[in-house]
C-alpha cells in the first residue's frame, strides 16, 4: 500500500472545493435517502448537541438528518479525535465542542485554528460562525468530515488517530 503525504490546504483549493448542496435540498436528500434504505429513525438515541428542528420537515425527515449526525458523530476517527484533542472523558467525547485552546486560536471539538475555521465552515454550511467553538456540534462534525474526505485527515496526524 502505497503512502502519500499531505500538505494543508491552501485557500484557493478550499475556494475551488465543489459547494455543498443548499442545506434544505441537502437535508430532505439524506431523509429521502435513509428513509429509502430502511434505516430505523425512531429508534436513534439523541446524542450531544444534534437536535434537529427545521421548519418545513416532516418529522420522519427530521429523524433522518438526526440519524446522519448521530453517525457522524460516531465516527470512529471523529471520536479518537474528539478523545485526543479536547475531551478526555467518557466515551463517545462529546463534552468537548465548546473547548478553547488556552495558547492559541483553536476551538471547539477537533481544535481547529481560526484560520482553518473560517476556510473550511462555508464548506459545511457554518459560514456564520468565527470560531469553531461557537459552532453546533454537527456543523464542527460535518467540517472535520470535510476534511478527511477531501484528504486532509494529516491534521490530525499526532493524536495517532488512524
Amino acid at each position: 500500500m502505497k503512502t502519500e503525504m499531505l500538505r494543508p490546504l491552501s485557500s484557493d483549493e478550499i475556494d475551488a472545493a465543489p459547494a455543498p448542496l443548499p442545506l434544505l435540498r441537502w437535508r430532505r436528500v439524506v431523509a429521502v435517502a435513509l428513509l429509502g434504505l430502511g434505516v430505523g429513525l425512531t429508534a436513534c438515541e439523541p446524542v450531544a448537541g444534534l437536535a434537529v428542528t427545521v421548519a418545513g420537515l416532516s418529522d420522519a425527515e427530521q429523524s433522518a438528518i438526526l440519524e446522519v449526525r448521530r453517525q457522524n458523530q460516531l465516527h470512529p476517527f471523529l471520536t479518537c479525535v474528539r478523545r485526543h484533542e479536547s475531551d478526555r472523558g467518557a466515551w463517545p467525547h462529546t463534552n468537548g465542542y465548546l473547548a478553547k485552546n488556552p495558547i492559541s486560536s483553536a476551538s471547539g471539538a477537533y481544535q481547529f485554528l481560526n484560520s482553518t475555521w473560517r476556510n473550511v465552515a462555508p464548506k459545511v454550511g457554518g459560514a456564520e460562525f468565527a470560531r469553531a467553538m461557537d459552532a453546533p456540534p454537527h456543523i464542527q462534525d460535518d467540517a472535520a468530515l470535510w476534511m478527511i474526505n477531501n484528504g486532509y485527515k494529516s491534521a490530525w496526524n499526532g493524536t495517532g488517530c488512524k
